[in-house]
């Protein structure tokens, strides 16, 4: 009985009055003025039921192929996106387990505790960073 939605997320959370228990955000990493998803939080957890499962491309690293790959990447306006959501100096390197925190702090900053994650591979640039979450009553 799930009803999906393929829209622009970026559009969508900030009209639409629906509430969904899971959310991918599986956009490209560098498209038109977004870097990543960043743009999309806090908002996205608006739109989120008291129970949610999210699913986000997560890249921990720009290694020299992931730059050839996607040269915009290595431009100011990204890695300065980087360093400013995540909160590091370097970020073209981010460990997993510091970009975990940022997402459980995201989460708890926005009323959500964290019953569970994993990351899971995708390709050589992307993983997967899966949460369970559910709002603080």
């Amino acid at each position: 009985m799930a009803t999906v939605k393929i829209c622009d997320s970026y559009k969508e959370i900030r009209v639409t009055s629906s509430k969904y228990g899971l959310i991918v955000i599986d956009n490209s990493p560098c498209y038109q003025s977004y870097v990543e998803h960043f743009e999309l939080f806090p908002h996205v957890l608006k739109v989120a039921n008291r129970e949610l499962v999210m699913i986000v491309n997560i890249i921990p690293e720009i290694s020299e192929a992931v730059a050839r790959m996607y040269p915009r990447m290595l431009e100011p306006e990204v890695t300065e996106a980087r360093k400013s959501f995540y909160g590091v100096e370097d970020p073209r390197l981010i460990t997993l387990e510091h970009i975990i925190a940022k997402y459980l702090e995201v989460f708890r900053h926005n009323g959500f505790i964290c019953e569970g994650y994993f990351t899971e591979r995708r390709n050589r640039m992307l993983r997967y960073l899966v949460l369970k979450a559910v709002r603080e009553s």
